[in-house]
Protein backbone atom coordinates (compact mmCIF):
# COMPACT_ATOMS: atom_id res chain seq x y z
CA UNK A 1 0.00 0.00 0.00
CA UNK A 2 1.49 3.03 -0.80
CA UNK A 3 2.77 5.61 1.87
CA UNK A 4 0.39 8.05 3.54
CA UNK A 5 0.29 11.37 1.16
CA UNK A 6 -0.23 14.08 4.20
CA UNK A 7 3.08 12.07 6.28
CA UNK A 8 5.00 12.18 2.85
CA UNK A 9 4.51 15.63 2.92
CA UNK A 10 5.36 16.68 6.17
CA UNK A 11 8.32 14.10 5.84
CA UNK A 12 9.90 15.97 3.32
CA UNK A 13 9.48 19.54 4.75
CA UNK A 14 10.22 18.72 8.15
CA UNK A 15 13.62 17.06 7.00
CA UNK A 16 14.31 20.07 5.40
CA UNK A 17 13.62 22.65 8.28
CA UNK A 18 15.95 20.27 10.55
CA UNK A 19 18.45 20.14 7.99
CA UNK A 20 18.31 24.06 7.75
CA UNK A 21 18.53 24.56 11.69
CA UNK A 22 20.71 22.11 12.78
CA UNK A 23 23.85 24.06 13.40
CA UNK A 24 21.85 26.44 15.54
CA UNK A 25 23.65 27.18 19.11
CA UNK A 26 22.87 29.69 21.17
CA UNK A 27 25.20 32.90 21.75
CA UNK A 28 28.06 31.79 23.95
CA UNK A 29 28.65 35.67 25.52
CA UNK A 30 26.95 38.72 25.21
CA UNK A 31 29.36 39.58 22.19
CA UNK A 32 28.42 36.87 20.36
CA UNK A 33 24.56 37.83 21.28
CA UNK A 34 25.18 41.41 19.71
CA UNK A 35 26.68 40.60 17.03
CA UNK A 36 23.27 37.82 16.45
CA UNK A 37 20.64 40.73 17.33
CA UNK A 38 22.59 42.69 14.76
CA UNK A 39 22.85 40.44 11.94
CA UNK A 40 19.29 38.64 12.35
CA UNK A 41 17.32 42.35 12.51
CA UNK A 42 19.15 43.19 8.88
CA UNK A 43 17.79 39.46 7.54
CA UNK A 44 14.48 40.26 8.96
CA UNK A 45 14.98 43.88 7.20
CA UNK A 46 16.06 42.46 4.10
CA UNK A 47 12.73 39.77 3.70
CA UNK A 48 10.55 42.56 4.58
CA UNK A 49 11.55 44.26 2.26
CA UNK A 50 12.81 46.95 3.89
CA UNK A 51 11.03 50.34 5.45
CA UNK A 52 11.20 53.79 4.31
CA UNK A 53 14.44 55.84 4.97
CA UNK A 54 12.53 58.78 6.04
CA UNK A 55 8.91 58.50 7.95
CA UNK A 56 6.32 60.86 6.82
CA UNK A 57 4.50 63.09 8.44
CA UNK A 58 1.79 61.47 10.84
CA UNK A 59 -0.25 63.90 9.94
CA UNK A 60 -2.88 62.72 12.63
CA UNK A 61 -6.71 63.81 13.36
CA UNK A 62 -9.10 62.94 15.85
CA UNK A 63 -12.41 62.41 13.97
CA UNK A 64 -14.49 62.18 17.40
CA UNK A 65 -14.78 61.61 20.96
CA UNK A 66 -16.83 59.09 23.06
CA UNK A 67 -16.83 59.68 27.20
CA UNK A 68 -16.83 56.90 29.61
CA UNK A 69 -16.65 56.27 33.03
CA UNK A 70 -13.05 57.01 33.99
CA UNK A 71 -11.38 57.09 30.50
CA UNK A 72 -12.37 58.42 27.27
CA UNK A 73 -12.02 57.11 23.81
CA UNK A 74 -11.03 59.17 20.83
CA UNK A 75 -11.63 58.53 17.27
CA UNK A 76 -8.08 59.08 15.57
CA UNK A 77 -6.15 58.56 12.23
CA UNK A 78 -2.76 58.96 11.41
CA UNK A 79 -0.38 58.54 8.32
CA UNK A 80 2.01 55.47 8.00
CA UNK A 81 3.07 56.19 4.44
CA UNK A 82 2.32 58.94 2.54
CA UNK A 83 -1.30 59.22 1.79
CA UNK A 84 -1.94 55.65 4.07
CA UNK A 85 -3.77 56.27 7.01
CA UNK A 86 -4.14 53.98 9.60
CA UNK A 87 -7.44 53.83 11.72
CA UNK A 88 -7.19 53.84 15.35
CA UNK A 89 -8.85 54.11 18.58
CA UNK A 90 -6.71 56.00 21.87
CA UNK A 91 -8.42 55.04 25.42
CA UNK A 92 -7.40 57.93 26.98
CA UNK A 93 -7.81 57.20 31.33
CA UNK A 94 -9.26 60.65 33.29
CA UNK A 95 -6.81 62.40 35.28
CA UNK A 96 -3.60 64.29 34.75
CA UNK A 97 0.20 63.39 34.23
CA UNK A 98 2.01 61.45 32.04
CA UNK A 99 1.34 57.67 31.75
CA UNK A 100 3.03 54.78 30.16
CA UNK A 101 1.09 53.52 27.28
CA UNK A 102 0.04 49.91 25.54
CA UNK A 103 -0.25 49.41 21.47
CA UNK A 104 -2.88 46.50 21.34
CA UNK A 105 -2.87 45.21 18.06
CA UNK A 106 -5.62 42.62 17.02
CA UNK A 107 -5.40 39.05 15.94
CA UNK A 108 -8.26 37.28 13.84
CA UNK A 109 -11.44 39.06 15.12
CA UNK A 110 -14.05 40.27 12.96
CA UNK A 111 -13.96 43.84 14.20
CA UNK A 112 -10.48 43.84 13.86
CA UNK A 113 -10.15 46.37 16.71
CA UNK A 114 -13.43 47.45 17.55
CA UNK A 115 -14.33 43.43 18.10
CA UNK A 116 -15.36 42.89 22.16
CA UNK A 117 -12.44 41.17 22.76
CA UNK A 118 -9.94 43.62 21.89
CA UNK A 119 -12.24 46.17 23.17
CA UNK A 120 -12.17 44.33 26.56
CA UNK A 121 -8.90 44.64 26.99
CA UNK A 122 -8.05 48.63 25.50
CA UNK A 123 -11.10 49.19 28.69
CA UNK A 124 -9.56 47.11 31.37
CA UNK A 125 -5.70 48.69 30.53
CA UNK A 126 -7.29 52.16 30.40
CA UNK A 127 -9.07 51.39 33.80
CA UNK A 128 -6.21 50.43 35.45
CA UNK A 129 -4.39 54.14 34.06
CA UNK A 130 -2.56 53.55 31.04
CA UNK A 131 -3.17 55.04 27.61
CA UNK A 132 -4.03 52.61 25.18
CA UNK A 133 -3.84 52.64 21.66
CA UNK A 134 -5.90 50.17 19.31
CA UNK A 135 -4.95 49.95 15.75
CA UNK A 136 -6.41 48.50 12.74
CA UNK A 137 -3.92 46.52 10.20
CA UNK A 138 -3.46 47.23 7.11
CA UNK A 139 -6.56 45.70 5.10
CA UNK A 140 -8.63 45.05 8.52
CA UNK A 141 -11.74 47.19 9.92
CA UNK A 142 -12.09 49.98 9.28
CA UNK A 143 -9.60 49.52 6.45
CA UNK A 144 -10.62 46.07 5.27
CA UNK A 145 -10.17 46.38 0.91
CA UNK A 146 -13.74 45.12 0.30
CA UNK A 147 -16.88 46.00 1.95
CA UNK A 148 -17.79 42.74 4.21
CA UNK A 149 -17.56 42.95 7.97
CA UNK A 150 -14.67 40.14 8.93
CA UNK A 151 -12.73 40.34 5.90
CA UNK A 152 -9.28 39.87 7.03
CA UNK A 153 -5.82 41.02 5.34
CA UNK A 154 -4.63 37.89 6.09
CA UNK A 155 -6.18 35.94 2.91
CA UNK A 156 -5.85 37.00 -0.67
CA UNK A 157 -5.08 40.41 0.28
CA UNK A 158 -1.80 39.77 1.58
CA UNK A 159 -1.03 36.99 -0.61
CA UNK A 160 -0.67 39.41 -3.39
CA UNK A 161 2.01 41.02 -1.26
CA UNK A 162 4.71 38.24 -1.82
CA UNK A 163 5.15 38.99 -5.92
CA UNK A 164 6.22 42.91 -4.48
CA UNK A 165 8.56 42.04 -2.19
CA UNK A 166 6.32 43.69 0.86
CA UNK A 167 5.44 40.75 2.96
CA UNK A 168 2.33 41.36 5.32
CA UNK A 169 4.31 41.06 8.19
CA UNK A 170 6.86 43.88 7.47
CA UNK A 171 4.02 46.17 6.56
CA UNK A 172 2.49 45.63 10.21
CA UNK A 173 5.78 46.21 11.96
CA UNK A 174 6.45 49.26 10.24
CA UNK A 175 2.70 50.65 10.56
CA UNK A 176 3.20 49.45 14.32
CA UNK A 177 6.33 51.56 14.40
CA UNK A 178 4.54 54.69 13.12
CA UNK A 179 1.53 53.79 15.66
CA UNK A 180 4.93 54.17 18.73
CA UNK A 181 5.65 57.62 16.96
CA UNK A 182 2.12 58.38 17.14
CA UNK A 183 1.76 57.41 21.20
CA UNK A 184 5.29 59.28 21.69
CA UNK A 185 3.93 62.28 19.97
CA UNK A 186 1.08 62.62 22.95
CA UNK A 187 1.54 64.84 25.58
CA UNK A 188 -0.65 62.47 27.96
CA UNK A 189 2.36 59.73 26.97
CA UNK A 190 5.48 58.72 28.91
CA UNK A 191 7.26 58.01 25.90
CA UNK A 192 10.02 55.65 27.42
CA UNK A 193 7.56 53.99 29.09
CA UNK A 194 5.56 51.55 25.79
CA UNK A 195 4.45 48.27 25.88
CA UNK A 196 2.94 46.16 23.31
CA UNK A 197 0.27 43.17 23.64
CA UNK A 198 -2.33 40.71 21.18
CA UNK A 199 -3.43 37.97 20.60
CA UNK A 200 -3.21 35.27 17.87
CA UNK A 201 -1.97 37.48 14.47
CA UNK A 202 -1.84 39.95 17.18
CA UNK A 203 0.63 38.00 18.86
CA UNK A 204 3.00 37.66 16.24
CA UNK A 205 2.85 41.33 15.14
CA UNK A 206 3.71 41.82 19.01
CA UNK A 207 6.41 39.74 18.72
CA UNK A 208 7.78 41.28 15.27
CA UNK A 209 7.26 44.73 16.20
CA UNK A 210 8.55 43.61 19.95
CA UNK A 211 11.40 42.07 18.67
CA UNK A 212 12.44 45.17 15.94
CA UNK A 213 11.97 48.42 18.09
CA UNK A 214 13.35 48.52 21.35
CA UNK A 215 11.29 51.32 22.12
CA UNK A 216 8.69 48.70 23.13
CA UNK A 217 9.94 48.11 26.96
CA UNK A 218 7.52 45.79 27.96
CA UNK A 219 6.56 43.19 25.05
CA UNK A 220 3.58 40.56 25.37
CA UNK A 221 2.71 38.13 22.84
CA UNK A 222 -0.32 35.86 23.55
CA UNK A 223 -1.60 32.38 21.99
CA UNK A 224 1.33 32.69 19.42
CA UNK A 225 4.67 32.08 20.64
CA UNK A 226 5.86 28.20 19.91
CA UNK A 227 8.00 27.22 16.78
CA UNK A 228 8.85 28.12 13.04
CA UNK A 229 9.42 24.03 13.17
CA UNK A 230 5.83 23.58 13.83
CA UNK A 231 4.00 26.06 11.53
CA UNK A 232 4.83 23.06 8.95
CA UNK A 233 1.76 21.15 7.72
CA UNK A 234 -0.28 23.31 9.57
CA UNK A 235 -3.17 26.30 9.02
CA UNK A 236 -1.42 29.57 9.07
CA UNK A 237 -2.83 32.75 7.52
CA UNK A 238 0.03 34.76 5.90
CA UNK A 239 -0.13 37.89 8.26
CA UNK A 240 2.08 35.34 10.44
CA UNK A 241 4.90 34.02 7.54
CA UNK A 242 7.75 35.87 7.11
CA UNK A 243 9.11 34.59 3.74
CA UNK A 244 12.45 32.54 3.72
CA UNK A 245 12.38 33.25 7.95
CA UNK A 246 12.81 29.51 8.61
CA UNK A 247 16.51 29.82 6.36
CA UNK A 248 17.89 31.64 9.07
CA UNK A 249 15.96 31.59 12.29
CA UNK A 250 13.43 30.09 14.92
CA UNK A 251 11.19 31.78 16.87
CA UNK A 252 13.49 31.57 20.12
CA UNK A 253 15.81 34.27 18.65
CA UNK A 254 13.23 36.05 17.55
CA UNK A 255 12.30 36.21 21.14
CA UNK A 256 15.70 37.08 22.41
CA UNK A 257 16.00 39.65 20.58
CA UNK A 258 13.66 41.79 23.09
CA UNK A 259 16.35 41.12 25.97
CA UNK A 260 17.08 42.62 28.29
CA UNK A 261 13.59 44.44 28.13
CA UNK A 262 10.77 42.42 29.61
CA UNK A 263 8.97 39.78 27.58
CA UNK A 264 5.90 38.06 28.74
CA UNK A 265 4.33 34.91 26.95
Amino acid sequence: MPADPKQVFLDVILKRFDALRKGDVLPANPDAWQKQKQDLRQKLLATWGGFPTEPCDLAPQKLGELQRDGYRVEKIIFQTRPGVYMTANAYVPAGEGKRPAVLCVHGHWKGAKQDPVPQSRCIGLAKLGFFVLAVDALGAGERGIGKALGEYHGEMTGTTLLPLGLPLPGLQVYENMRAADYLQSRPEVDGTKLGITGASGGGNQTMYAGAFDERFTCVVPTCSVGTYRSYLGAACCVCELVPDAMTFTEEWALLGLVAPRALLV
